[in-house]
């Protein structure tokens, strides 16, 4: 029956003016039994930053995703959008630089959510971003692993992630990491 209902609704979709912009992929964990990292990363919190010079490593650790277009903006407009977009969500004390062998390699942008009803923490990764240039080496498993770890760590018990069907890297990494696919959203634009 659901499976009908959204077959239903895409069909309505395709019918109207409304185009196809892409699928994203929803993802959960438990948090209870979690591999160990496979790098020593060090986490440096970015309030122990210059604001700029995090931003500016934010941003550069957009360069090539295909679902940011980062033309016309700075690091600074750039970072002040995706705070307003995730809103009452962001966290300052929950974004860091992330450290391996004395080199930034990318940033672990965190949040947590409390579930008014149940009372239990689950947890998100609002961004996980490589520089260019450490793309390719395995890190990228490794350090979702370790978000997974200080997610963990906060209280939180389970863990909900998502990515653009098109990005295969994180999509192996949420299949390395153990995580289950549970659900996708279908975007539309006028």
């Amino acid at each position: 029956m659901k499976l009908e209902r959204t077959l239903a609704v895409l069909e309505l979709m395709k019918e109207s003016d409304f185009h196809f912009q892409g699928i994203k992929y929803l993802f959960k964990s438990d948090l209870l039994a979690l591999a160990d990292p496979l790098h020593d990363f060090k986490l440096k919190p970015a309030s122990e930053m210059i604001l700029a010079d995090f931003q500016s490593l934010y941003f550069a650790c957009q360069q090539g995703d295909p679902m940011v277009n980062l033309t016309s903006l700075t690091p600074a407009e750039f970072y002040e959008n995706e705070k307003t977009e995730i809103g009452e969500l962001w966290d300052e004390d929950l974004l860091h630089a992330v450290i391996i062998e004395n080199h930034l390699i990318g940033v672990l942008n965190l949040r947590k959510d409390l579930n008014h009803q149940s009372k239990i923490y689950s947890g998100s990764i609002n961004y996980i971003g490589i520089l260019p240039p450490f793309r390719g080496k395995g890190l990228g498993k490794s350090l979702h692993l370790l978000g997974l770890h200080q997610l963990k760590q906060l209280g939180c018990e389970s863990y909900v992630g998502s990515t653009d069907s098109r990005n295969e890297p994180m999509l192996k990494i949420f299949a390395q990491n153990g995580c289950q696919l549970f659900a996708e959203q279908h975007f539309f634009e006028p």
